[in-house]
């Protein structure tokens, strides 16, 4: 939880006071540590959003209008340097979780871009092998709101999702391959 506020200060100060706020490593030359950005990747992976995360950063949402996209979508901090607060390409997710294969079974990885969005967005799946995938929407209740099944081919898979008939809220997207589960929150908000 701390690893993903850290991250969002550093995104949402990074231009107060015409400064770069970074998470630099070393600090300056007279302290010479400072706070690993690989480190806090690899906590934001170790311990996925909970339901009270989940929930508060819905609440500031509600009070202030912007979100912590770290909480919606944890891949997002493999794309940004925190040290100088610049774009990284060609990078994968998970990044910098060594001990990622101890809480995931499964290695695929899952994009849903925008989110949070209206019920209209794009789901990627990006497999690592052909396979056969259950997807499965839940509500906050657990209710199977939204379920299909794809033959997925190894590398990127692509679809165009419309669910506008679901209500505002947050939902929990399941992907179950013979390569074990993945899970991904879905945040609806018309």
């Amino acid at each position: 939880d701390a690893a993903r506020a850290m991250m969002y200060e550093a995104i949402c100060y990074t231009t107060v006071g015409g400064n770069v706020w970074g998470l630099p490593n070393p600090i300056s030359t007279s302290i010479p540590y400072g706070e690993d950005q690989n480190v806090l990747k690899s906590w934001n992976y170790l311990d996925p959003p909970d339901n009270w995360e989940i929930a508060r950063n819905d609440f500031i949402d509600s009070l202030q209008g912007n979100r912590n996209p770290f909480v919606d979508s944890m891949q997002y901090a493999c794309y940004i340097n925190f040290d100088n607060m610049t774009k990284m390409v060609g990078v994968t997710a998970p990044c910098a979780a060594s001990a990622i294969a101890e809480h995931t079974q499964n290695n695929d990885l899952v994009m849903l871009a925008p989110n949070p969005n209206n019920g209209n967005f794009r789901l990627e799946y990006i497999s690592h092998s052909n396979q056969k995938v259950s997807i499965n929407l839940y509500d906050v209740l657990g209710r199977a709101v939204y379920t299909d099944e794809i033959k997925a081919t190894a590398g990127s898979n692509i679809m165009e999702m419309n669910i506008s008939n679901l209500n505002n809220g947050v939902y929990t997207f399941t992907f179950i391959s013979d390569k074990g589960r993945r899970t991904e929150r879905l945040v609806i908000n018309k």
